[in-house]
């Protein structure tokens, strides 16, 4: 079975970094697409950047944030770079797209 995760939240800062660095990775979360599916017991997001940004795979802070919807339970709700891989990777660590993964057990409702 196949439901869309609605609430996906792409989070690139420690709360912590200076302005010019918090601008830059606010930027760049506009430019990307965040989908996500449930199947199969697993939960998985994707990033995939637009307009000829990438994900840099090397990037140490990379969080993804989620909320599962009203009966699902996730293994994680804070997916980290170690939770993900990484599609059409190019030199320097560049990638197309990084898919990242958490067990879900549960059902979510139609429309959730």
């Amino acid at each position: 079975m196949k439901a869309t995760i609605i609430a996906a939240a792409l989070a690139l800062l420690a709360s912590g970094l200076p302005g010019a660095a918090r601008a830059q990775a606010e930027d760049f979360a506009s430019h990307v697409k965040v989908t996500s599916t449930l199947e199969k017991g697993e939960l998985h997001v994707t990033l995939a950047p637009q307009d000829g940004y990438h994900v840099n795979t090397a990037y140490p802070a990379i969080r993804v944030m989620v909320e599962a919807p009203k009966g699902v339970s996730l293994g994680k709700t804070t997916l980290k770079r170690a939770d993900a891989r990484y599609e059409h990777t190019i030199p320097g660590d560049k990638a197309a797209r990084a898919v990242f993964t958490t067990t879900a057990k549960g059902t979510a409702a139609k429309g959730a």
